[in-house]
């Protein structure tokens, strides 16, 4: 078996290479474009997650500050406070229920509902 020999000109073989050298720059312009805007991006994320948990902190901190101030009200409330604003009690307490959707005719005949 004898060997074939490939004959190229020069001139196709640079017009190759730029091309393959353009295709190669343009590669690495993208990846490198591409790597800075993923880390901006994660350092954004990460300045936007610490400041949520900052409010997050301050909300929490506002939310327990009333259910005290809530719990400090509602000990002082009594029976006769209630009867001074005109509360009464309520002898006979009625209920409101919702059917299921599955429930069968039989019981909400027997039920009344």
């Amino acid at each position: 078996m004898k060997a074939m020999a490939i004959y190229i000109p020069l001139a196709k073989e640079y017009v190759f290479e730029r091309r393959a050298r353009r295709v190669i720059f343009l590669i690495i312009g993208l990846c490198a474009v591409g790597y800075i805007y993923f880390v901006s991006t994660s350092v954004l994320y990460i300045i936007a997650r610490k400041d949520a948990h900052t409010q997050i902190s301050q909300v929490e901190s506002q939310v327990a500050t009333l259910e005290s101030e809530y719990f400090v009200l509602s000990s002082t409330i009594s029976i006769e406070e209630a009867e001074k604003l005109g509360l009464v009690s309520v002898s006979k307490k009625n209920f409101v229920t919702r059917t299921s959707v599955h429930a069968s005719l039989s019981e909400v005949a027997s039920n009344g509902l």
